[in-house]
């Protein structure tokens, strides 16, 4: 279920709204709010209606739910991280049925792969730490690289999984929510493709691996 806020604060240069607008045409957002208030719904016939993706692309159908081994092949690009054969890889290039891998790790570069030999890499908490997040087993969180306090969260729903993603700004030093405290949940992310995917909507920049 998909929920927006009627009125929304601003984010240092770029107004919360207007990420909003941008996140709600990929059907990115969850729900916003500011505390407990007003909640305006947005059913699935309106996100259906923001919705125009292509039937097909080559042999790849992308208008029904298009998964290889539990992962939507419409959601890779370029840079994303998957597995393969156990590994770690990341996506090189991108083609109609196939793609290609690079694995600094391994000093290995693949040609030719298919869709159905690579798999998503489910996020954990080593992981997070990997990608520069800090924070404990229950929330994560990076430093958004917009110079404006808003952090990006990963919140654990059970032990070892972390799922919901969301946005905060207003909280103290000690990290606990000031006055002037804003959240917004986004989508769910899963795997680490789907988070690579959604820092980079929300900031034009990369998450890469530092460790």
């Amino acid at each position: 279920m998909n929920f927006i806020k009627t009125e929304l604060p601003k984010m240092g240069k770029t107004s919360i709204a207007k990420t909003v607008a941008e996140l709600i045409k990929k059907d990115t957002i969850l729900r916003i709010g500011k505390g407990s208030t007003n909640i305006k719904e947005i059913g699935p016939k309106e996100i259906q209606k923001r919705k125009k993706l292509p039937k097909k692309i080559g042999k790849i159908k992308t208008g029904h739910l298009n998964k290889t081994k539990g992962m939507e092949v419409k959601e890779l690009r370029i840079g994303n991280l998957v597995k393969r054969s156990g590994c770690i890889f990341q996506i090189w290039s991108l083609k109609k049925n196939e793609l290609e891998l690079d694995s600094k790790e391994l000093d290995r570069h693949v040609n030719y792969e298919t869709y159905d030999n690579i798999e998503p890499i489910e996020l954990t908490e080593e992981l997070l730490k990997m990608f520069g997040f800090q924070g404990n087993d229950m929330d994560m969180w990076i430093v958004m690289p917009t110079g404006d306090g808003v952090e990006l969260h990963m919140d654990c729903i059970k032990e070892g999984v972390f799922l919901n993603a969301l946005l905060t700004k207003g909280r103290t030093d000690k990290g606990i929510p000031g006055k002037d405290y804003t959240y917004i949940y986004l989508r769910q992310c899963k795997y680490v493709h789907q988070l690579q995917n959604l820092f980079y909507s929300l900031t034009g920049y990369e998450l890469k691996l530092i460790k």
